[in-house]
């Protein structure tokens, strides 16, 4: 059954011609290291009982010895090699923030690229933005300290059933979680939680101080009900929801399947010029949710003084420090206004080469504001991306051969007699376009055009179908069955995670294979 629906799964990719690889990597229970291979295609709704449109399917767990990037690329070569597919046909290939993935000399994607330069390379948007987090939650020791008291919290509740009894007395509704360097959603959790109940909390932790027998948790409890009394906490709580609600809704966003670049690029500018915007307005914001915790929690609103610290100074430094004496001002200046540069100065370096690739195909969804001069050149550019000389050798002579996917001359015309057709409403939106041109086989007019589309739209922006794999992954393969082998890893998998393309099987040929295959012939 796990053949069939591969089998089915690869029969549509075939026909697309195009498509994209989306690699990710975990360990598994038995400690071996499990590559997660999906692929990405847009279907042009020829293929029958497959609307056009862009799709993610799982195709298979493999069992990769070496984590580097050689070995890698070998193992993803072979196994292209081993389904058909044609790793010329490749037209993106989305992976984490790995170097053995995404280094530009050794890693997957650069290897690929030697010999396919026409397989664009997007690193994941999402791990993108959890490493943006993470530089903003290592930029002042205010931040750091803040998510070190959340942890202190988790752990002084988890550790103790009793503990946990009087933490669920007192906040009912959403609970602390543990911090992990990795998944970013869970700190947004516990962000939260404490946000909008730290009241709750703070009665929890009084009165584990008052009852609990063990000294350690009773001291423990105590610094921790101090600490959330502290006007600068409750100032730094207000401050991190705000962020990384922002962040995470962004990322959100992202993890549809049909999520296309321009989607990625819009979603990276909001983000950005809502960090500006906040960047200016958004301490007195905070302040005022801050005041509402304040006046919650019976905690005088105002930053306690702190001792200024003399820094050593050379003998020829050529004038002293200018400490600032404002509390405020100084928590301002070295903690909100250090987050939110260190959030503008990460993102724009991981979001180049997205960039880069609308730069290019970007002016395929808004060709109809455009001139004609214009599509000519972004035409031209295009063409020479979807280029490559490959060299074939034939009776021990070499020849090269000039392979293109479309024609950049014929692709202007094709867009300029397509603008007066072309509804409004569809403006900026590619996916939308590709849909409209399918329809009663409208594509054939533009053949050029509709090759770029689905081009554009095969460039994968996350690695999120990966991700989602690692969840039935956990579920399959557990502690109880750590022995099982690849194949049937694989097969359950694809029942599990492609159950639509399962319930469509075709089970009387199946049941027929199946027979032929275990059949016992008794000689008389």
């Amino acid at each position: 059954m796990g053949n069939a629906v591969q089998k089915n799964i690869l029969h549509r990719i075939k026909a697309a011609k195009y498509f994209a690889v989306i690699l990710d990597c975990t360990p598994d229970i038995s400690h071996q290291e499990q590559m997660s291979m999906t692929i990405r295609y847009v279907s042009d709704g020829a293929f029958p009982n497959t609307p056009a449109g862009v799709y993610e399917h799982f195709i298979t767990f493999l069992d990769v010895k070496s984590s580097t990037g050689e070995n890698l690329f070998n193992v993803l070569k072979k196994e292209l090699e081993t389904l058909g597919l044609d790793l010329n046909n490749i037209r993106g290939q989305g992976y984490d923030n790995g170097a053995n993935m995404r280094g530009k000399e050794s890693g997957v994607q650069a290897r690929l690229l030697q010999e396919n330069p026409r397989a664009f390379f997007t690193s994941c948007a999402c791990h993108n933005y959890n490493l943006v987090l993470g530089d903003m939650a290592k930029t002042c020791p205010d931040a750091m300290t803040f998510f070190g008291t959340l942890q202190r919290l988790y752990v002084l509740f988890s550790a103790s059933t009793k503990r946990w009894a009087v933490f669920q007395k007192h906040v009912t509704g959403l609970s602390v979680k543990p911090l992990c360097e990795t998944r970013w959603e869970c700190r947004m959790q516990s962000v939260k939680a404490v946000r909008y109940q730290a009241g709750n909390f703070y009665d929890a932790l009084v009165e584990i101080a008052e009852t609990s027998d063990d000294a350690q948790a009773r001291s423990e409890a105590e610094s921790l009900a101090h600490q959330i009394k502290h006007y600068k906490f409750l100032v730094s709580l207000v401050l991190w929801h705000d962020l990384l609600f922002q962040v995470n809704f962004v990322s959100k966003e992202l993890q549809s399947n049909t999520v296309d670049l321009a989607t990625g690029i819009a979603s990276f500018e909001k983000l950005l010029d809502w960090l500006k915007n906040y960047r200016v307005t958004g301490f007195e914001q905070v302040l005022v949710g801050a005041n509402e915790l304040a006046n919650e929690l019976e905690v005088a609103q105002e930053f306690q003084i702190q001792r200024l610290r003399k820094r050593k100074r050379h003998f020829n430094y050529e004038s002293a420090d200018d400490l600032i004496t404002d509390p405020k001002k100084a928590y301002q200046v070295n903690c909100f206004n250090q987050v939110l540069d260190k959030a503008m100065q990460s993102l724009e370096p991981r979001f180049k080469q997205l960039k880069k690739h609308i730069d290019l195909f970007g002016f395929l969804s808004k060709f109809q504001e455009m001139s004609k001069e214009e599509l000519k050149k972004h035409a031209a550019a295009l063409e020479i991306a979807l280029t490559h000389v490959q060299l074939i050798e034939e009776n021990k002579l070499v020849r090269s051969v000039k392979l293109t996917d479309l024609e950049g001359h014929m692709l202007v015309e094709e867009m300029d007699t397509l603008k007066p057709i072309l509804p409004s409403s569809l403006f900026g939106k590619p996916l939308k376009i590709l849909e409209f041109l399918s329809l009663n086989e409208r594509a054939t007019a533009f053949p050029n055009f509709f090759i770029a589309l689905r081009i554009f739209l095969t460039i994968p922006v996350t690695v999120a179908s990966g991700e989602r794999s690692f969840s039935k992954l956990k579920l399959i393969k557990t502690y109880l069955r750590s022995n099982m082998l690849q194949e049937r890893l694989n097969s359950l998998a694809l029942l599990s995670i492609e159950c639509e393309e399962a319930k469509n099987l075709n089970f009387d040929s199946i049941l027929k294979e199946f027979a032929e295959r275990k059949a016992r012939r008794v000689s008389i």
